[in-house]
């Protein structure tokens, strides 16, 4: 079952009134679709990493530090769901 066929299904199950509210999202992308691409070797896996890891953002680390191969992160996500 691709994307598109689950979007059709969860489509489906709202009224045709409140799809105009209604976003679909891509799902497990990490880049963008210009920059998708399938790494054909280690080299290349790492630096896609490396690449990806580059454009990430660090936020409070004026006040605990720079990030070192031993510090423990924690990641919170927070999503909203509205059962209509």
């Amino acid at each position: 079952m691709n994307s598109n066929e689950t979007s059709e299904q969860v489509l489906a199950l709202v009224p045709p009134e409140l799809h105009k509210y209604l976003t679909v999202h891509p799902r497990n992308n990490s880049a963008n679709a210009t920059e998708r691409y399938t790494p054909k070797n280690v080299s290349d896996i790492l630096r896609s990493i490396q690449r990806i890891n580059d454009a990430q953002t660090i936020y409070n680390e004026d006040i605990f530090g720079p990030v070192q191969n031993d510090t423990i992160i924690i990641a919170i996500q927070v999503s909203l769901v509205v059962v209509l």
